[in-house]
């Protein structure tokens, strides 16, 4: 069994040489770690660069690693999107994690009429990038997601350009959704509304949109639960060609 690393985050890591550390990534290691010199960690920017690297030396306000290899991953060939009606921030906080764990490539949040547009603050999707970035070290993937905001379902569905297999999920629906896959496309997008569900005018846009609409079982299910459910489903059954 392969000795656990711990894992930090930087946005730019060299082929060779020493990383500098800063803010959070640093107080992590040297505060709460503490870890000492020598030590062998992972570095890994979230889009495809992970590096084995060993701990320099640990300064007041900065620590320095030396980097021992550095491996590009390519990008996953399928893309796993989910759209999910903008929750409550702490349940919001409770999903993305679980979300990068499963393996999404991109996240997207919309708001629904009747929602407190407070939800789509700036602190909440800031909130949502660090929270994207700590599962990532727990869960060792090489790519991170991307997390967007939208102001609607329509705007979110807009932003999205390539070619994608978009699939909706509602209790109402006779097709179950483990009967689908992936079909031809290389996106597949799975829509999930928030605590209020998906509404006649956003189902109008689904149906322009040609989604499918499927049930995730007869049981009811909070939002988070059956976008995370919808997300493992469609997960496992990405195409093994993808990366």
């Amino acid at each position: 069994m392969a000795k656990h690393r711990y894992r930090f985050f930087a946005r730019s890591i060299p082929e060779s040489g020493q990383l500098t550390l800063l803010g959070d990534e640093h107080k992590h290691l040297a505060k709460v770690l503490r870890l000492s010199g020598g030590t062998t960690v992972e570095v890994f920017d979230g889009r495809g660069i992970v590096a084995i690297a060993s701990v320099a030396s640990i300064a007041n306000k900065l620590s320095q690693v030396r980097i021992e290899t550095h491996t590009s991953h390519p990008k996953p060939t399928h893309q796993l999107v989910v759209g999910v009606g903008c929750l409550a921030p702490k349940k919001m906080a409770a999903l993305i994690p679980m979300l990068v764990e499963v393996g999404v490539d991109a996240i997207h949040c919309f708001l629904q009429p009747h929602l407190d547009k407070q939800r789509l603050v700036a602190q909440n999707a800031l909130r949502c990038q660090k929270l994207i970035i700590e599962a990532g070290k727990q869960c060792k993937r090489a790519w991170l997601p991307s997390y967007s905001q939208h102001a609607n379902l329509e705007s979110f569905l807009n932003s999205i350009k390539a070619q994608y297999r978009l699939i909706a999920f509602d209790s109402d629906s006779q097709d179950p959704a483990l009967s689908e896959g992936w079909g031809d496309q290389k996106t597949l997008c799975a829509i999930v509304g928030s605590e209020i569900g998906l509404g006649p005018a956003e189902h109008a846009i689904l149906t322009k949109n040609r989604a499918k609409v499927l049930n995730l079982g007869p049981q009811i299910l909070r939002a988070s639960t059956a976008a995370l459910l919808a997300a493992g489903i469609f997960n496992l059954k990405r195409p093994a060609s993808s990366a």
